[in-house]
């Protein structure tokens, strides 16, 4: 009814899955890059989860539009099989001719198996979809854990991709799929939409159908954000029944008014009730921010280093560069113009730090310092179809943690970090911080390291800073109270060994009382604020601690 008022042929907002609408966020393009590499790989499961109406299925499509014509897919879309009924589908899916009447499970996995191998020596390669498939049954995992076992000395003949809600993963942690869970060599889980993607995304399918961006408010595209929680299928949902209301109206604008009465009508909750919760968790955090100024017990959430607001950095006294341990200048103090630096293995830089901005072995551009950072992990660093360097950490076996601190965090981690400095002219210099001992602080540039007080660059520095980490070979996910795994019996044995204690337990791969409370002692040790959570600066810290030789730091504990 609408299309013809706003003149338009089509319904952008339809949750059927036309190639033309797809809007590729970050964290799709992320996930797309996931499965492409799984395939490309080889080896072992790959993992997508994510939430209903993510957009799962719409990556999968998108996988499948990509693979290449030497590649043989079996799609499963019906997970609610017997492990008969799965072989039975793969083989249909791939055209794999079986005796009709056969019973037998040995006979359908020998009849795979001849054609995987046949297609092998033709240079081919084979991919199985399980679409939703935290609807297995674990003797159906098991099952599809055998397949992997078709292989060749070098290869495996076929690759898995299994692609499922949350529940997936927990389907995944129980006790008797271990071998299965420790046979994923990637794993993504996709999360709902950010605030800003989502404006991206309405105006993008507003733009294919030929409609005026400026039919929906800015106001409203927050307020279709807030009550969708950034899920596409809902906020296709809630666009539509927008797009319908606006002409039951007679009019052609969208505003906060229509879209909530859009959203009341779609998800069938009124405004009122998360005006409640907005209201409810004002005053939470209201209470929580008096709790946490005055903080009584000490006991401040979330697995960060416990360290003090970030304050503008004091004046650092007069510096005076030292070449071959003697002082051959002295810089005037910061309120002139900043102390010069030196350079460790280069020669000595003995003007001001607006001179060392000026040295061309400084990155302007992000990919050469990332290169840098890469190259300290003994790695070198090729993007995969142009996407963020967490994502390149990923495939090769690092993990990227981001965060806003001060030089007490970054000494606190211990690892050479990514910073970027602005000059007075406004100008964004990428660098690594190398090395961090006292006040100095050593900025990498390629063939040299220039070392500065941290005082004098602070004033140039926003806090920002990533860094990579080296997980556990078990690792998959941040772990909490109440769960099981391989992972969790990992992390009590590292703690045992870091803590001197050892003690005995039925279920050692439990996330038990007396493994909470060796974490909680780990992190008060560490300095560390603790909720019981394990994440990655725990991680990070154990491996400090474990004295891995291939890691680097920024100084040795």
């Amino acid at each position: 009814m609408f299309r013809s008022f706003f003149g338009i042929e089509e319904n952008p907002f339809s949750n059927t899955p036309d190639p033309r609408y797809v809007y590729m966020s970050k964290r799709h393009q992320e996930a797309l890059a996931h499965l492409i590499y799984g395939v490309q790989g080889g080896n072992g499961f790959v993992l997508l989860t994510g939430e209903v109406g993510t957009g799962k299925t719409t990556i999968s499509r998108c996988l499948v539009d990509r693979l290449p014509d030497s590649v043989d897919l079996a799609l499963c879309v019906n997970p609610r099989l017997n492990e008969f009924d799965l072989l039975a589908n793969i083989c249909d899916e791939m055209e794999i001719s079986y005796p009709e009447t056969t019973n037998s499970l040995k006979t359908l996995m020998d009849a795979i198996n001849g054609r995987l191998l046949e297609s092998h020596a033709k240079g081919r390669r084979a991919v199985l979809i399980i679409d939703e498939a935290q609807n297995l049954s674990p003797k159906v995992l098991e099952q599809v854990r055998l397949l992997t076992n078709l292989e060749t000395s070098s290869t495996k003949l076929l690759q898995i991709i299994l692609i499922g809600q949350p529940e997936l993963k927990n389907l995944l942690g129980r006790q008797e799929l271990r071998q299965v869970n420790q046979r994923i060599t990637a794993r993504y889980h996709l999360d709902p939409m950010t605030p800003d993607e989502t404006r991206a995304y309405i105006l993008h399918r507003l733009k294919i159908a030929g409609l005026a961006e400026g039919i929906f408010s800015s106001d409203s595209i927050s307020e279709i954000f807030i009550l969708s929680r950034g899920v596409p299928r809902l906020i296709n949902s809630i666009c539509e029944r927008c797009l319908l209301g606006a002409y039951a109206m007679g009019v052609k604008h969208v505003d906060v008014k229509i879209a909530r009465t859009a959203s009341k009508e779609v998800l069938g909750v009124s405004r009122r009730p998360v005006k409640r919760l907005a209201v409810s968790a004002a005053l939470l955090v209201t209470v929580l921010a008096i709790f946490v100024i005055f903080d009584p017990l000490k006991m401040q959430g979330t697995d960060q280093p416990l360290q003090p607001p970030v304050q503008k950095a004091p004046a650092a006294p007069e510096a005076k560069i030292v070449k071959e341990g003697k002082p051959v200048a002295t810089a005037p103090s910061p309120a002139a113009a900043p102390p010069g630096a030196v350079r460790g293995a280069a020669p000595v830089l003995d003007d001001t730090i607006e001179d060392m901005f000026q040295n061309p072995e400084m990155a302007r551009d992000l990919g050469a310092a990332l290169s840098r950072l890469f190259a300290m992990w003994n790695v070198e660093h090729n993007t995969l179809g142009g996407l963020d360097a967490c994502t390149d950490a990923k495939y090769v076996g690092l993990r990227c943690l981001q965060r806003h601190g001060d030089w007490a965090a970054l000494k606190s981690i211990n690892r050479p970090a990514l910073i970027n400095l602005v000059t007075s002219k406004g100008e964004r210099i990428y660098t690594v911080v190398s090395a961090l001992e006292g006040n100095n602080v050593t900025l990498d540039v390629g063939r040299g390291g220039i070392v500065a007080d941290i005082r004098n660059i602070t004033p140039f520095w926003s806090g920002d800073y990533m860094v990579f980490w080296k997980p556990p070979p078990v690792y998959w996910r941040d772990l909490k109270p109440g769960m099981q795994g391989e992972d969790v019996a990992w992390l009590r044995k590292r703690l045992e060994e870091i803590q001197g204690e050892y003690i005995e337990t039925d279920k050692p791969d439990s996330f038990d009382e007396v493994l909470k409370n060796q974490v909680a002692a780990f992190h008060i040790s560490r300095k560390l604020r603790g909720d019981g959570n394990v994440g990655a600066l725990t991680f990070i810290h154990i491996n400090t601690l474990a004295g891995d030789g291939t890691i680097p730091v920024l100084s040795k504990p």
